[in-house]
């Protein structure tokens, strides 16, 4: 609405819209089946002041529908346009007997052009609360008078309208199925389910050329909440505001459908014409406009309630994917975005969805993959800093996929997360890391302890202590072949659970690895209590513990705490002799990085460190 006020024809909100609009919505006739009841005042309205044209009409957040419609072709028109939203802040009347010498609807488009308005006068409708719900007007294209005695007569047709509106439950009741009938969401009329995604298809059959696609996803993240602590009155106070905003924004720069997926979701889509609208161009001026639009405050009957909105907007040729594939998409941006207060938007670009679409896939594929043994491991070693000798190795998981080759370790993880398959992989690097344990001893070399990544949810997992022990028995090995690195994060929810899982690995043998120590937050109280055998220090300090004082302290005062604690270090990412020999002037006990080896595969490290001396 802000960004119309520049035209004065644009009637201003009721002073107590919301309220308003309630109540409009309780009656259950937007977009009811039409009726007879109401056709009827219309055809006399019509006919008794000789005028081509009546209306009944609803005046809705965004347009005014007609509840009859006699004299006029469609069922709704936009609300900045709509001479009702200005009847509707009368008393009982607006009348304008010569519109071209109105000053506020003089350059009016209905007035300069179809259907050239020259004579309106609407009478308000109230519902039961005494708000207005719309007018029964009447239209002319040559101006007159409209003298008192007409007046009494018209506001008279309007009461019988009133009559009507206000109807007993069981008609409401009748007009919420019809309502559900047409598919559309009682409480913010948006389509319903696949009637949505079949309207996108018939409003982009329509569309001309040089036109932009939108598709957006809006979340109610935070009405949940509102609804526990306010009641669910508020939380559909603050949906039908929010659709309204939203409504009224995507009506603003283009053609629309807008449909209600879920209790939370709201669904979108947008034509624009980019040679009617030449400034809304850019996906990125779409995401501005429509948070500028959704932006601020509800003022519901409890009080004002700031909404938490995240948002994900897509553009789309419809050239590949059909309409529900990519809301699916944008569905999935949205609820990947953070709970955080106030709007919260995602633009997703053709590369960011490239990527999504190649992620949807391995999604689809991993566990496949882990059954399979198509995923497979690489090796770092772990160096003494002072004999250069080799004292560990790290595992690290590698997926060389046959569409889209390398899959970097992080996705690996990030999608295994999201599948509920992380507990199934890391069971698969178990049963391959101690496997292969097992197969370098029965060659007779001598094997240091691996160190497998672990997430806080599998270390916690019901089952992990049982399975690893199995495995271990299963095979014949001492627990003291493998060491468990932990991110110090993953183990704030449950401390004591964890120390007691710990504690039970321990005595099997499993030493324990604090990787990442000193990204983020770490607590030493926490560091005090973990059985801790190893402190892993992050590379983002190691890169920079030449030239950088902080980073160079920061490694100091790592090493120095975990000597007092009887921890040992291992430096992560070490690329360069002066690295080595900074470190080694620290007292850091061991190095990983590529200045001794990168992540080999087993036949590579079988040849550079088990050769036949080093056999027993």
């Amino acid at each position: 609405m802000k960004n119309m006020k520049k035209y004065n024809y644009v009637a201003p909100f009721h002073q107590r819209e919301g309220e308003r609009l309630k109540s409009l919505h309780a009656t259950k006739l937007l977009d009811s089946d039409h009726s007879e009841r109401f056709d009827v005042i219309t055809v006399l309205a019509a006919t008794v002041f000789k005028v081509p044209t009546a209306l009944i009409s609803l005046v809705d957040s965004d347009r005014q529908w007609f509840l009859s419609c006699h004299g006029l072709e469609g069922d709704e028109t936009h609300r900045d346009r709509a001479f009702c939203s200005h009847a509707i802040n009368e008393k009982e009347l607006l009348v304008v007997e010569d519109t071209q010498s109105h000053p506020i609807f003089k350059n009016h488009p209905l007035v300069t052009g179809k259907p050239y308005i020259r004579f309106y006068a609407g009478a308000v409708i109230r519902g039961e609360d005494t708000l207005p719900l719309g007018t029964l007007s009447i239209i002319d294209q040559v101006p007159r008078k409209f003298y008192e005695q007409e007046r009494q007569s018209f506001l008279s047709m309007a009461k019988l309208v009133r009559q009507e509106i206000v109807q007993p439950a069981e008609i409401s009741t009748h007009r919420m199925r019809s309502k559900l009938r047409n598919k559309r969401d009682p409480l913010t009329n948006a389509f319903l389910g696949d009637t949505f995604f079949e309207k996108i298809r018939v409003a982009y059959s329509k569309s001309v050329n040089n036109c932009k696609y939108y598709v957006l996803c809006l979340e109610f993240s935070n009405i949940e909440y509102i609804e526990n602590h306010y009641g669910y009155i508020v939380a559909d106070e603050i949906i039908l505001e929010l659709s309204a905003r939203l409504r009224r924004g995507i009506s603003q720069i283009g053609k629309n459908v807008l449909g209600r997926t879920e209790n939370t979701l709201l669904g979108g889509f947008i034509v624009i014409n980019l040679d009617h609208n030449p400034v809304v161009k850019l996906i990125s001026d779409v995401k501005n406009h429509l948070q500028k639009c959704l932006e601020g405050p509800v003022k519901t009957s409890v009080s004002e309630i700031e909404p938490n909105i995240n948002l994900a907007i897509i553009q789309d040729d419809f050239g590949v994917s059909a309409p529900h594939q990519i809301y699916r998409m944008a569905k999935v941006f949205v609820k990947d975005l953070p709970q955080k207060q106030g709007i919260n938007t995602a633009v997703v670009t053709e590369n960011i969805r490239k990527d999504e679409l190649k992620n949807i896939e391995l999604t689809r594929e991993l566990s496949e993959n882990i059954e399979q043994n198509k995923l497979h491991l690489v090796y770092q070693p772990k160096i003494d800093a002072h004999n250069e000798g080799l004292v560990g190795l790290e595992a690290l998981i590698r997926w060389n996929h046959l569409s889209h080759g390398f899959v970097s370790p992080p996705t690996i993880i990030n999608i295994a997360y999201k599948s509920n398959l992380i507990f199934k992989l890391e069971k698969w690097i178990f049963k391959t890391v101690i496997n292969q344990i097992k197969k370098w001893k029965d060659k007779g070399f001598e094997v240091p302890r691996v160190s497998i990544n672990v997430t806080g949810d599998t270390l916690q997992h019901k089952d992990f202590v049982n399975f690893v022990t199995e495995l271990l028995n299963q095979t014949n090995l001492s627990g003291e072949y493998l060491d468990i690195e932990i991110v110090e994060s993953s183990l704030f929810d449950n401390i004591d659970a964890v120390i007691d899982i710990m504690n039970q690995l321990r005595k099997l043998g499993v030493s324990f690895s604090l990787d990442d120590f000193g990204t983020g937050f770490s607590n030493l109280a926490y560091l005090k209590v973990l059985p801790i055998s190893y402190l892993k220090i992050d590379k983002s300090f190691i890169d920079n513990i030449i030239k950088d004082k902080h980073a160079s302290a920061m490694c100091s005062g790592i090493i120095s705490l975990s000597n007092r604690l009887d921890m040992q270090t291992v430096a992560e990412g070490v690329e360069s002799e002066f690295q080595v020999i900074a470190l080694r002037a620290m007292r850091c006990n061991f190095i990983q990085g590529y200045h001794y080896s990168k992540p080999l595969g087993v036949v590579e490290l079988e040849t550079k460190y088990y050769n036949v001396s080093l056999k027993d």
